[in-house]
């Protein structure tokens, strides 16, 4: 093949011209889906090699799970870019549509480089048939044996070499707290999973006909592709770091290999976090680059990215447990805090149909405890936030409450 000249300076940035001016998503979403759309191109095709990291070595693939409440997040509108230029590429496979766990397994045989990628409107529908069975054969098609083979009545033994799986779902929090096992939180399938969680869109925007004016959103789309079909067919080998890059690496690895030990449901995150460093480096490199050599800035990138999703990882498992009234709770406690002052009828009618009165009352009374609301009786009873536990709300220009001051009773 003549010398490639890539259309895009830098695949993932184009990506965003052709995609953020024309929806609502958050840019979190739209960033993780051009990330899964450039490691469902390379698969297994390039790795970081066992030279580097000893005993095992790590492809780009990506477990993507986009969290949010139904409609409010525009994670479908994300994820469907995915399937809108990767559809275009005929020798990267598409998943099956009704998933099981005999389904994914014909479909890996069936690829000739046994590598496929799942794009799930509803996470859900890709774990409820095979429910348990499901969670543990994606873990072990993350974690790269070499062949995994299985058993079926009509076609008998089904094996796949070198399997690899991109996956990018989308669900709920209530979802995650109701169906994920916490067994698998700590150090099974969830461990592996980039979780991403949005509360709000980007923007509120109904119509785009002004835009499609003034941006070739054609052209952007063609250009992406071509780079695309390049990158899945010609990029191929094992990457090498700079000795900068290796260095600092190593530096960053001693500081902070053990993350928060205090939270153990992200204790299996955090022992894998290296290997999602190393992915996420791998495909920023690969965006803007043809050639193998992971630099120390591709490295310093990858660590920001993962800081920032991390944010919000304790969040996303907060509703695994024994607690059936955390969201409840969480709702009320933004709910006070966003309508401070707020009676206590008007907290009993709001929340009417999250639990009778008397445990509503339980739950108002847990939120004082943690002093992350205050009870102020003035002829009756009334809630607002406390001072030393402030939830960011639109309204930053709002007076904080305060009961002493007739003024702010209004605000």
């Amino acid at each position: 093949m003549a010398e490639y000249k890539r259309k895009c300076e830098n695949w993932l940035t184009t990506f965003g011209e052709w995609t953020l001016p024309r929806c609502e998503s958050p840019e979190s979403f739209v960033f993780w889906s051009g990330l899964f759309i450039l490691s469902s191109a390379l698969r297994r095709q390039v790795k970081v090699p066992k030279e580097y990291l000893g005993s095992w070595e790590c492809p780009p693939h990506l477990y993507i799970i986009f969290i949010g409440d139904a409609g409010k997040v525009r994670k479908t509108t994300a994820a469907n870019f995915g399937s809108e230029l990767l559809d275009e590429i005929p020798f990267i496979k598409k998943g099956p549509a009704i998933v099981t766990q005999a389904a994914l397994m014909t479909k890996l045989a069936e690829a000739q480089d046994a590598s496929v990628y799942l794009i799930s409107e509803e996470f859900s529908d890709l774990i409820m048939k095979s429910k348990d069975d499901m969670f543990q054969f994606l873990t072990s098609l993350f974690d790269g044996r070499k062949s995994i083979e299985a058993t079926t009545t009509s076609r008998g033994i089904e094996l796949a070499m070198r399997p690899c799986v991109n996956m990018l779902a989308a669900t709920t929090p209530q979802w995650i707290a109701g169906n994920m096992p916490e067994a698998i939180i700590g150090g099974g399938f969830a461990s592996r999973v980039i979780f991403i969680q949005e509360e709000k869109v980007r923007q509120r925007r109904m119509y785009y006909r002004k835009v499609y004016k003034q941006i070739n959103f054609n052209k952007l789309r063609d250009d992406l592709l071509a780079d695309l079909a390049y990158i899945a067919e010609f990029i191929a080998g094992d990457f090498a770091l700079t000795e900068e890059a290796e260095e600092y690496m190593e530096a960053w690895y001693q500081a902070h290999a053990e993350g928060e030990i205090d939270n153990y449901k992200l204790s299996g995150y955090y022992q894998r976090r290296p290997a999602h460093i190393h992915k996420i480096a791998m495909l920023l490199h690969i965006a803007r680059n043809d050639s193998l050599i992971l630099d120390i800035s591709d490295f310093q990138n990858a660590i920001a990215i993962i800081q920032g999703i991390e944010r919000n990882l304790p969040k996303v498992f907060e509703g695994v447990g024994k607690n059936p009234y955390t969201f409840d709770i969480h709702r009320m406690r933004a709910f006070i805090h966003q309508s401070e002052p707020v009676a206590h009828s008007e907290i009993l009618g709001a929340f009417s149909s999250s639990a009778e009165p008397r445990k509503l009352e339980e739950l108002l009374m847990s939120l004082v405890a943690m002093e992350e609301i205050i009870q102020f009786k003035r002829g009756s009873t009334i809630y607002y936030a406390s001072p030393t536990f402030v939830i960011r709300t639109s309204d930053n220009n709002k007076p904080k409450f305060d009961p002493n001051n007739i003024e702010t009773w209004n605000a």
